[in-house]
């Protein structure tokens, strides 16, 4: 009888050891379960963030690209005016030798008539 008593002490302490360690493991789990939650969390936010700084990123890319258009266009723009500033004083510059070249022709056409009476 005293061997199975024996047997019977050595049963409820084997049983009492597997409980905490059961509880220990239990507690384990928990924690690593709320660990998880929180790091599926942090890892939502920073993916959000990071879709928020892609979408920064490329919003500054256009808006860079943007910039670029319009001082292409700018340029565009004064060589365009510069051309046809340049195009107009150098119609100007014709008209101005053209109307020499006929004055000078009316010259030389008066001074003939005029020889001719003298």
């Amino acid at each position: 009888m005293e061997d199975k008593d024996h047997k019977i002490n050595e049963l409820l302490q084997e049983k009492n050891i597997l409980n905490k360690i059961n509880t220990v493991f239990s507690d384990e789990l928990e924690k690593t379960k709320k660990d998880n939650i929180e790091l599926k969390k942090d890892n939502v936010v920073l993916e959000k963030d990071l879709k928020d700084s892609h979408h920064k990123i490329k919003e500054r890319e256009q808006e860079k690209i943007l910039v670029l258009k319009n001082a292409q266009a700018e340029q565009e723009k004064l060589l365009i005016t510069k051309n046809i500033q340049n195009e107009q004083k150098g119609n100007s510059n014709s008209t101005i030798k053209y109307y020499l070249a006929m004055a000078g022709g009316l010259i030389m056409r008066l001074w003939n008539f005029i020889q001719q009476f003298t």
